[in-house]
């Protein structure tokens, strides 16, 4: 039998990724499981050592973490040969992932559901290729969620203040990136097809419903249909930021007038000027210009 291997962020959460590694490895000792514990040390680490893990003796990579974990163990996934398989414990400070494969959120729960090999579900990834306005180009992979702009300069804010998690946290930090925010300049294509443009105030591609941990800017999207869910709100006033951002969070943003939703399985978008890009939460930079976005269909195994 392969082993499993998990890779734990020991900051996530406020340090309950470092309490979590020390609860695991009681767990598989408790269970005889053919399982080993990797602890990140660096942003980047679990891409790097992931994709070693190819080839190996290990079948399956738990991700211990919040949605940037789990990023980057993804990005590790596809940039290896193959042959590795996901699951999630949840202890970041944003879990948005996981609620597109159920994973339970008490800890010894969630380990008995990601050990269990019972959950054997195929998921849709996308990989962009981004550019910044020095003509650097580079790669990156995503699970979950890919914003432009104003959520985006909140995923900023929210990275370097640490102390708080969750809902609480993003909205900290919303209300922080209100006073310099701005509007995005964007043209983008779907598909070849169709150009806009527009001024946004945010633009947010989905293979999940929610991002920031918990507001459903995507309500459409699936895992598995081979396609990606594009939301667009445009750009409005402080005020009504703060009015209508709620609706969110109880997955009504279908109710706000400057929100427009699309599907795709390729997105070129071009900036007028650099700003903010994340992905599943993590800020790629704040230098992006331009990007070049593309499904990949059944990308990652879940069991």
């Amino acid at each position: 039998m392969k082993k499993i291997q998990f890779v734990v962020n020991p900051a996530a959460g406020n340090g309950r990724g470092m309490v979590s590694a020390e609860i695991i490895k009681n767990y598989i000792a408790k269970n005889n499981l053919n399982a080993d514990v990797f602890l990140t040390l660096n942003p980047g680490d679990a891409i790097e050592h992931v994709a070693n893990l190819s080839g190996t003796e290990y079948s399956k990579v738990i991700a211990v973490g919040g949605d940037g974990t789990v990023n980057e163990v993804v990005n590790g996934i596809l940039s290896g040969k193959g042959g590795i398989s996901l699951n999630v414990l949840p202890v970041g400070s944003g879990n948005d992932m996981v609620r597109m494969i159920g994973v339970p959120k008490k800890l010894n729960e969630a380990l008995d559901f990601a050990t269990s090999g019972k959950h054997n579900l195929t998921m849709d990834a996308a990989k962009v290729k981004y550019f910044l306005d020095d003509g650097t180009e580079k790669t990156r992979y995503f699970i979950n969620s890919l914003g432009v702009g104003f959520d985006a300069q909140v995923a900023f804010i929210k990275s370097i203040r640490p102390g708080m998690t969750g809902i609480k946290a993003y909205i900290i930090a919303l209300l922080d990136a209100l006073k310099s925010y701005k509007a995005v300049h964007a043209r983008f294509m779907l598909d070849d097809e169709v150009e806009y443009t527009d001024e946004l105030l945010l633009l947010t591609i989905g293979n999940g419903v929610t991002s920031g941990g918990g507001f459903f800017l995507n309500p459409d999207a699936v895992i598995d249909d081979g396609t990606l869910n594009l939301t667009t709100i445009n750009y409005v006033s402080k005020l009504k930021i703060l009015r209508k951002l709620p609706l969110a969070l109880i997955n009504k943003i279908k109710k706000v007038p400057e929100a427009k939703f699309y599907t795709c399985s390729k997105l070129e978008i071009k900036l007028n000027e650099p700003y903010y890009v994340h992905v599943d939460g993590e800020v790629l930079s704040h230098r992006v210009i331009s990007m070049e976005i593309e499904i990949l269909k059944s990308a990652i195994k879940i069991n």
